[in-house]
C-alpha cells in the first residue's frame, strides 16, 4: 500500500512538473503579438501591413503565413529578421512567393508569425482573422473616358462599354454614396476624351463618338444647368489628347487627328480656343497629362514612347524619361510628384507597373493589383484612384486605390 501511494506521488509530481514546462511553453510560444490588422478587423485593404511586436529575446527571425484557409495558411517568401526595438512591420512581398500579393475583395484572410530561435526551432503566435474591404467597382465597366474631381467628387465620363459602344453615361463617387449613375448625361457618346475642371465648371471637349473621329465639339456641365453644348469648338478636332486647366487658361494638348499632332490650344472664359505658338516637340496622342509645380508635364503616348515634356509657362522642353515607355495609361500629380501607371507598353502588352518623378528622377513604385490600359487615373482626398479600364478579360469595373504616403494599394 505504501508503495502504491508513493508511486501516485512520484506521478502527481510528474504531471504537475510536465504542467509547469508546458505552461513556459505556452507563455513563450505568445512572446509574439499579432498587433494589425486586428482580429476582426474589417475593411482593410487589398495589400496589407502587418505589425507585430515580439517579447521573446530568443527569437531572432520571423516567418508570416496568410491565407483564406486558418489550418493551410501560406508562407509570404521571404524571412524577416528582428529589430531592434522588437517591434516589426511588414507588406507581403510584391513578387507574391507562392501567393499573390495583392488579396481578393470582400475575403475574410487569417495570418500568424512564427518566430524562429537560434537553434531553429519554430515559435508560433495565434492566428488572427481580418477581412478585405467590398470592392469600390463602377456600375458600369468603361475604358478610353474621362476621369476628374468636381465639387468634392470624382466624375467617371463617357468612354467605351463592355459592348463596344460609345457611352455617354456619367458616374459621381463619395466615399459616403459609392458610385451612383448620373441622370445628367452627356449630349454626345464620346471615348477618347478631354475631362477637365476649369473656372468651376467640368469640361467634356473632344474624342470620338462611334462615327467621327477626333470630334471638336465640347460640353460644360454645372449640377444646376447639366451639360450644356458649348459654342466654342476647338479649332482642331482631336482624341486621345491632354485637356488640363493651367495658368488660368485651359489647354488642349496634342491628340490624334489623322496622325499624332503637337499642336496646343487654349482657352480662356469668355473667349474662344486660340491655336498656341508654342507646339509639343514631339508629336503624341495617348499620352499622360498632369500640373506639378506650376508646369504642365506630357509624357509617353502612342507606340510606347518614354520622353517627357514639359512647359513652364514660356516654352516645352525636355526632362528625364521614364523608365518604361507607355501608352493609354494613367497619370495624375499629386504634393509636388508625378504618377503614372499601366497602360500599353508596346502594341499589344498591358502592364501594371507604376513610375513616380519628384522632378529629378522616375523611380518605381508598388505595382498596380490589375494588369490593365486605357484607365482613369487621378487623386483625390489624397488618394490616387485607378478606375476602369481594360484589361486581357476586357472591359473593366474595378477601382483600385493607391496611398503615396504607404507606397501601398488598397
Amino acid at each position: 500500500m505504501k508503495k502504491i501511494l508513493f508511486t501516485a506521488i512520484i506521478f502527481l509530481i510528474l504531471t504537475a512538473a510536465c504542467r509547469k514546462t508546458n505552461n513556459a511553453q505556452i507563455k513563450n510560444a505568445v512572446g509574439i503579438n499579432l498587433v494589425s490588422p486586428a482580429n476582426g478587423a474589417t475593411d482593410q485593404p487589398v495589400q496589407p501591413i502587418f505589425v507585430w511586436n515580439n517579447t521573446n529575446p530568443s527569437i531572432i527571425s520571423y516567418k508570416v503565413y496568410y491565407g483564406t484557409n486558418q489550418n493551410n495558411l501560406v508562407q509570404d517568401i521571404n524571412n524577416y529578421t528582428v529589430n531592434t526595438n522588437r517591434s516589426d512591420t511588414i507588406r507581403i512581398s510584391p513578387d507574391g512567393g507562392t501567393t499573390s500579393p495583392y488579396l481578393s475583395y470582400a475575403t475574410q484572410y487569417y495570418w500568424k508569425v512564427v518566430g524562429i530561435n537560434a537553434s531553429g526551432a519554430p515559435v508560433d503566435s495565434n492566428s488572427s482573422s481580418f477581412t478585405v474591404r467590398n470592392a469600390l467597382n463602377l456600375n458600369t465597366a468603361r475604358q478610353n473616358f474621362g476621369l476628374a474631381v468636381y465639387n468634392g467628387s470624382l466624375y467617371a465620363v463617357g468612354g467605351v462599354g463592355a459592348d463596344n459602344n460609345v457611352l455617354s453615361s456619367v458616374e459621381v463617387f463619395s466615399p459616403a454614396t459609392g458610385w451612383k449613375i448620373s441622370t445628367q448625361t452627356l449630349n454626345t457618346s464620346r471615348e477618347d476624351l478631354g475631362l477637365a475642371v476649369y473656372n468651376g465648371s467640368l469640361y467634356a471637349v473632344g474624342g470620338f463618338d462611334g462615327n467621327t473621329e477626333s470630334l471638336n465639339s465640347a460640353e460644360v456641365f454645372s449640377p444646376v444647368t447639366g451639360w450644356l453644348s458649348s459654342a466654342q469648338t476647338l479649332n482642331i478636332g482631336r482624341m486621345n489628347f491632354g485637356l488640363i486647366a493651367y495658368n488660368d487658361s485651359l489647354f488642349a494638348i496634342g491628340g490624334f487627328s489623322s496622325g499624332d499632332l503637337d499642336s496646343v490650344e487654349t482657352f480662356t472664359t469668355g473667349g474662344s480656343w486660340v491655336r498656341s505658338l508654342k507646339t509639343l516637340k514631339t508629336g503624341r496622342s495617348a499620352f499622360g497629362v498632369a500640373v506639378a509645380n506650376n508646369r504642365i508635364y506630357v509624357a509617353g503616348g502612342n507606340n510606347a514612347l518614354s520622353t517627357v515634356e514639359v512647359y513652364d509657362g514660356a516654352n516645352w522642353n525636355y526632362v528625364l524619361s521614364m523608365n518604361t515607355g507607355r501608352f493609354f495609361f494613367g497619370m495624375t500629380s499629386y504634393n509636388k510628384k508625378i504618377y503614372a501607371v499601366g497602360g500599353v507598353n508596346n502594341q499589344t502588352t498591358k502592364i501594371n507597373s507604376l513610375e513616380i518623378f519628384d522632378g529629378n528622377n522616375w523611380q518605381y513604385g508598388t505595382p498596380m493589383p490589375t494588369v490593365r490600359a486605357y484607365i482613369g487615373f487621378t487623386e483625390y482626398n489624397g488618394l490616387l484612384y485607378a478606375v476602369g479600364g481594360a484589361s486581357s478579360s476586357g472591359t473593366l469595373t474595378i477601382v483600385e486605390i493607391y496611398n503615396p504616403a504607404t507606397n501601398q494599394w488598397q
